[in-house]
């Protein structure tokens, strides 16, 4: 029996399938949560940054943040240029290592949103119970 589940409920799951396929891409191929990724990835793109313009463009805490930039800076992803005056003023920057890193993620997320996508031939594949 197939449920009656309305569109933006379906494309709820269906955005939902696809989060947690990245999560397991970016953790087993490149030790990188999400939040990881889309560090570098806004560093790459943007160009850098303070501490607060990133927790404002990713949408998470300064503690958040925090946590990120000192992960991130002990893998040599990104370098902090400190600011003396307001630490949430540091300047973030994405390193060589770190581009590579995004760069790489990147193609192969792109890659499995791309073969996910063609292998979506109803919606209504996607049942609660199959999430």
């Amino acid at each position: 029996m197939k449920l009656d589940i309305p569109l933006l409920h379906k494309i709820q799951i269906v955005a939902h399938k696809l989060r947690l396929k990245s999560e397991e891409i970016l953790t087993e191929n490149f030790n990188l949560s999400f939040n990881d990724y889309t560090f570098l990835h806004v560093l790459k793109n943007k160009g850098k940054q303070s501490q607060d313009s990133l927790s404002q463009i990713i949408g998470i805490t300064p503690a958040g943040v925090s946590n990120r930039v000192q992960t991130l800076s002990k893998e040599e992803f990104i370098k902090i240029e400190v600011n003396q005056e307001n630490r949430r003023k540091n300047t973030i920057t994405i390193t060589s290592k770190g581009k590579n890193i995004e760069q790489r993620a990147s193609k192969r997320l792109s890659d499995d949103f791309n073969k996910s996508i063609r292998t979506i031939q109803n919606l209504e594949d996607f049942e609660i119970g199959r999430a």
